[in-house]
């Protein structure tokens, strides 16, 4: 096991590593930052997945770095093998794309931690290391702690209301039989105020009957290992709680009281789920990306195939955006793309999907029926745009190029030909009035 490091360099001193990397000047560059982080590391190189797995094969690494992209394989692969094989020991994940999405699935894939290739620096590499092995050790510390409570009631006793998380043994119907002290710090409850009542009434009392008889059946077969419940803070706020429970059977074998260990992992599912967001958000304007539009209008989609329901898919192309970032600035021109994004807010409904799909293109994908039929959402929009107008002291005026193209539940397609097919309309839609203000120049222009 490495060694608890809390101090300086020389703690890392006897850290045994190995680095999946296919790329040669990535390995040098590697070595050379691992060289000045922990100078007597045992650092060892492949650059292949088969390898890999061979080499930890009972090699007693204490830490991997692997490559998100190992030729035709990935190192989320290589990750998902060796954790379905047994190998616990931390894993870090380099990429040097920096893409958040490919941060949350490394994570959900067993990764201790994740970072960029590219800007590495030894300050980096050092704090990595230090959070991966601490956290190992935790892990293991958190291992040893619970095989010992299987092992003696008396110890189990003694030891419990020592640690930082809950430990409780309820009986098959969820009557809180025993509860250490953690469960205040954590919950805001006494363990007085729990044993002899109803724990899932008290601490969980909007889960559905359903899931409890689900978790019920799973471990009359098999333990219930990482397994997340939202419950309730005696002060009403919300906690996620990480549950690894066992049932302990009686003599003749019947299933008996169940004893969990519940972890508080608030903060760790806050920071995954921003993750998440961040991954299907635009960023400047706060509406879905590219990404999020898609996976969500295909679910809207699906659900109006299956109720015969029309939609309407309104493709919005904000005009003159080059111009205000050529003679106003860039920073005028992202309060242009806010501004449209604030209209589009107002214009559509909540339960309508709207997004930022390009640099000066936006979609929104609503249930057609009145308002919300084709003429009455550009009318719609364009009113909205004439209001903002009129109010706004911008140094511009918004205006947009609109194409709507209908779903038809009769006659299903794909999301991106539906996007696609609006924005063909839109862009004949900008072509006719161009022509049109064209003409109007040329009208008005005195004879010779």
């Amino acid at each position: 096991m490495p060694p608890d490091h809390s101090g300086g360099p020389t703690d890392l001193a006897a850290l045994k590593i190995l680095l999946v990397e296919d790329d040669p000047d990535d390995v040098v560059l590697f070595g050379s930052l691992l060289g000045r982080v922990v100078p007597m590391s045992d650092f060892d190189h492949v650059d292949n997945v088969t390898d890999a797995r061979a080499k930890l094969h009972g090699a007693g690494y204490d830490l991997c770095f692997f490559d998100y992209n190992l030729g035709a394989d990935t190192g989320l692969e290589l990750l998902r093998a060796i954790r379905e094989d047994g190998f616990d020991r931390p894993v870090i994940m380099l990429t040097g794309q920096g893409d958040e999405a490919i941060a949350v699935e490394a994570m959900k894939a067993g990764a201790t931690d994740y970072i960029g290739k590219v800007g590495l620096t030894p300050e980096i590499l050092d704090a990595a290391i230090r959070h991966a092995t601490r956290l190992y050790g935790e892990a293991r510390r958190r291992r040893k702690i619970e095989r010992a409570l299987r092992v003696s009631e008396a110890r189990y006793r003694e030891l419990v209301n020592r640690l930082p998380v809950i430990v409780c043994e309820l009986s098959a119907e969820g009557e809180t039989r025993f509860v250490n002290d953690a469960v205040t710090t954590i919950t805001g409850y006494r363990p007085d105020e729990l044993v002899g009542h109803n724990w899932w009434e008290i601490l969980a009392p909007d889960i559905e009957a359903a899931n409890f008889s689900e978790v019920r059946e799973r471990l009359r077969d098999d333990d219930l290992a990482a397994h997340e419940m939202v419950m309730r803070h005696r002060n009403g706020h919300a906690l996620t709680i990480e549950w690894n429970s066992t049932t302990v059977r009686n003599a003749d074998g019947r299933s008996g009281n169940v004893v969990c260990i519940g972890m508080d992992v608030t903060e760790r599912v806050r920071m995954r789920d921003e993750l998440m967001w961040m991954a299907v958000r635009d960023e400047l304007t706060g509406l879905s990306n590219r990404r999020g539009f898609l996976t969500l209008a295909e679910q809207q989609l699906k659900g109006a195939a299956r109720e015969k329901k029309s939609m309407l898919a309104v493709f919005v192309d904000l005009d003159g955006l080059k111009a205000i970032n050529d003679q106003l600035g860039h920073a005028e021109g992202d309060q242009a793309l806010k501004d449209m994004a604030s209209l589009m807010r107002t214009t559509f409904r909540e339960s309508d999907v709207v997004g930022r799909i390009g640099g000066d293109e936006f979609v929104a994908l609503v249930t057609e029926g009145s308002p919300f039929r084709s003429d009455g959402v550009i009318q719609r929009l364009q009113a909205a745009m004439v209001t903002f107008n009129g109010e706004s002291d911008r140094p511009y005026h918004l205006s947009a190029s609109i194409g709507v193209a209908r779903y038809d539940p009769d006659s299903p397609i794909a999301i991106d030909n539906l996007v696609n097919r609006a924005d063909t309309i839109m862009y004949e839609n900008k072509q006719r009035r161009q022509r049109r203000d064209v003409v109007r120049k040329t009208s008005a222009a005195p004879a010779d």
